[in-house]
């Protein structure tokens, strides 16, 4: 989707770290959340939570969530658009 325009455009491709599984505050992360596949800015936060945000504010607003009802795939360090 376009939640994360303009830094990552819709339907780009990504590369993902799997290897690295702990979030570092701020940097974009591939998981999975309920049953969905998103890729967002993760942060930790005190009591076991965690803030997921968009690039795209405007759009999506921020949110929060358990760290038990996130599964990090791991660290986006790539992304390419081919047209």
């Amino acid at each position: 989707g376009d939640s994360m325009e303009p830094r990552i455009p819709e339907y780009a491709t990504i590369a993902v770290d799997k290897g690295i599984e702990n979030i570092r505050d701020g940097k974009i992360y591939a998981f999975r959340h309920d049953d969905l596949f998103r890729v967002k800015y993760l942060s930790r936060l005190p009591g076991g939570r965690v803030k997921i945000k968009s690039h795209n504010e405007a759009v999506y607003p921020e949110e929060e969530a358990s760290l038990e009802d996130i599964q990090v795939i791991g660290r986006v360090f790539w992304w390419s658009v081919l047209d």
